[in-house]
Order: structure tokens, then sequence, then C-alpha cells
């Protein structure tokens, strides 16, 4: 009797982590091999979040309606988003300078326009991938599941990997675990996707004036 229940439940998450293990190797792919060039990066840009419909493709429609407890997931994931960018404000301090910007390296608009999409639409696809599409057997065990997953992706993903530290994969976590709850506790994963963006939200207003006051200094447009 309790093989015939775990197998299933064993089943499930082999079968999704194998399917996640598929599509953080095909965007690891992709990114690697298309860049160099402003069609390769077209091509990266249109490209690289297609590996994440694979687990759509399988696990089949997408429901993003909002059911219950909208306020309170709304709260939870917005909260702890908001409550971990406040604990690392004195990383942010120095990008509240313009002159810091002229010591930081210049790179190209197509590289801006990279940078941004991928803030922009990860909140989305990695929300989908982390979350919604985990098996939902036991809410303790698929939240702590959900950061750990989402933490470890961030170190095997090359361009995030040589910025972070401990304290930011122990970060991670926490908030991989939080936003799974307000998807738990909401029956959306709507409220997960916010939190998200707004976590993104300083990082893209940091990379756009990288840009922005580099190019000012150069007086141009580094393509």
């Amino acid at each position: 009797m309790f093989f015939k229940w775990v197998f299933p439940v064993l089943l499930e998450y082999i079968i999704y982590f194998i399917l996640v293990f598929i599509t953080l190797f095909l965007s690891k792919v992709i990114r690697a091999y298309c860049r160099g060039s402003l069609f390769k990066d077209i091509i990266r840009l249109a490209s690289f979040f297609l590996p994440f419909f694979i687990v759509v493709y399988y696990y089949g429609k997408l429901d993003l309606s909002l059911e219950r407890n909208t306020f309170w997931g709304f709260i939870t994931a917005t909260g702890i988003s908001i409550l971990s960018l406040s604990l690392q404000y004195k990383s942010f301090i120095p990008y509240l300078d313009k002159e810091f910007y002229g010591l930081v390296p210049i790179f190209k608009k197509r590289q801006l326009v990279s940078l941004e999409m991928g803030l922009l639409l990860s909140p989305f696809f990695e929300e989908l991938l982390y979350r919604y599409y985990i098996p939902n057997n036991n809410v303790i065990f698929d939240s702590f599941f959900s950061g750990i997953l989402f933490s470890v992706a961030h170190y095997f993903n090359d361009y995030s990997k040589s910025d972070l530290q401990i304290r930011d994969y122990i970060n991670l976590f926490i908030l991989g675990c939080v936003w799974y709850l307000s998807f738990y506790i909401t029956g959306s994963i709507i409220p997960s996707m916010i939190g998200h963006l707004i976590y993104n939200l300083p990082n893209m207003i940091i990379t756009y004036y990288r840009y922005h006051f580099r190019i000012k200094d150069i007086g141009g447009v580094y393509r």
C-alpha cells in the first residue's frame, strides 16, 4: 500500500525534474551559442524562453485566473519582495549617484534590450516553471522544493552566477518558498509573478541607467 502511494508521487517529481532540466539546458545552449552579432542576438531574444513551453505543453492548459484569498496572496508575494529589496538597500546606494555609472563597463544597445527583456519576461516564465507546475502534494515540501530549485537554477546560470554570493542564494531560496506559498493560498500564479517583477524592477532601472549615462558620456549610441 505504501509503495503504491509513494511510487506515483515520486514519478511525478522525477518527470517534473527531467522537464526542468531539459528546459534549462536548452535555454543555456541558446544563451551560449546565439550571441556575437545583431542577427544572433535577435534569434536569442526570440527563442530564449521557447524551451519553457515544453513544460506548458506537457502539463497542458494554463489557468491565470484569480481564485481565492487574492488580497493575502498579493500581500505575501509583494511583501517578501519589498522586504528582500529593503535588506539589500546598501548594494543599491552606489547606483543612486550618476557619477558611479562612469565607472562601470559600457554595454551595447542590443545587450541592454536583451537584459531588459530577460528581467521583464523571467517573472512570467520562471514562476510557471518553479511554482505553477511543481507537483502539488505537500505544501511544506513543495515550498521548500520550489525555493531550492529556484536558488540552484540561478547558480547554474552563467550570467547571474558571477554576481551572486551565498547570502544571495539564501535570499533566492526564501523568495522561492514564499512565492510558492502565495500561489498555494490563492490558487493563482499572478501574485507571485507580480512579486517577482517587483523584485526585478531595481535591476531593470539600474540596467537602463547603466546604458543611458554611459551613452551620454560618449555622446552617441553604442550599438
